[in-house]
């Protein structure tokens, strides 16, 4: 995640739009020449049903990531660090999602 914050936050430092940050990340990140997708993700889809660690640290990924993503686009605080345990600060839309859309 630090690498994912990291870019967020240099590309917004040089004027870019949340939105804008957001897509020179991911651009940046799918350009590479040994991108594979997500990891976890790709963990949670080959190995999930097999083992219930695999898909808590797959939720757990998956809830920060949407700390980082609620942070980019609010201004919330955590952007320059470890974003927040995910808890009732977030929104309940963003619960919803993140919570349905777990494997």
């Amino acid at each position: 995640m630090a690498w994912f914050r990291n870019s967020l936050n240099e590309a917004s430092d040089a004027g870019a739009s949340a939105l804008g940050a957001l897509v020179t990340t991911l651009g940046n990140w799918f350009s590479q020449p040994d991108f594979r997708g997500c990891a976890f993700l790709n963990a949670a889809a080959e190995l999930g049903s097999s083992d219930p660690e695999i898909l808590a640290t797959v939720r757990r990924h998956k809830q920060e990531m949407a700390c980082v993503l609620e942070n980019l686009f609010t201004g919330g605080a955590g952007m320059r660090e470890a974003c927040c345990p995910w808890s009732s600060m977030a929104p309940s839309s963003m619960r919803r999602w993140v919570t349905a859309s777990m494997p």
